[in-house]
């Protein structure tokens, strides 16, 4: 198994935030962070295939062939960090280094089948000017990226279905 830390000082979402004694940052983007469960939820079938036709009026919806479809709105994004300051213990950071596990499972095992999570246990963190929450959007009619500043005590990988714990890691 391996996660990689997606977050960065030079991910553009950061670096557009104005963190005056921020390093370094770590942490991970969470895909559907609308969700409360790690799978998608099941689709209802469309009733029917409505999409904008390129020669009507905006947002006017149409059926049929040569319609052009119409484009989904850009997600919201939402990401989990780690904010670190140069008065911060260098040993405390992960640093490019991803979370990696190798355990061999014997042919009967179920492990995996429901697939795998990574779990980051901490606390909540205030970074410049107070905040936990950092927003940054694009334009005004866009929604925003938003990273929630933490400090990770202890991270792991655990079978989604058995809360086996295939591999842990400690700050301490």
């Amino acid at each position: 198994m391996h996660a990689a830390p997606d977050i960065s000082r030079k991910d553009p979402v950061i670096a557009g935030m104005d963190l005056q004694t921020v390093e370094a940052v770590e942490g991970m983007w969470i895909d559907r962070p609308w969700l409360l469960q790690a799978t998608c939820p099941a689709t209802p079938a469309a009733a029917s295939t409505a999409t904008v036709d390129g020669g009507s009026k905006a947002g006017a919806l149409v059926q049929g062939a040569g319609a052009v479809p119409q484009p989904l709105p850009a997600a919201p994004k939402v990401g989990i960090g780690q904010f670190f300051t140069a008065s911060d213990p260098r040993t405390a950071r992960h640093g490019d280094r991803p979370y990696e596990a190798v355990k061999k499972l014997d042919d009967a095992s179920a492990a995996g089948r429901q697939g795998f999570d990574l779990v980051f246990s901490g606390r909540l963190e205030a970074v410049d000017g107070g905040r936990v929450i950092r927003c940054l959007a694009a334009s005004p009619d866009a929604p925003p990226a938003c990273v929630v500043s933490a400090s990770f005590d202890h991270v792991w990988i655990e079978d989604a279905g058995s809360k086996d714990r295939i591999a842990d890691w400690s700050s301490s």
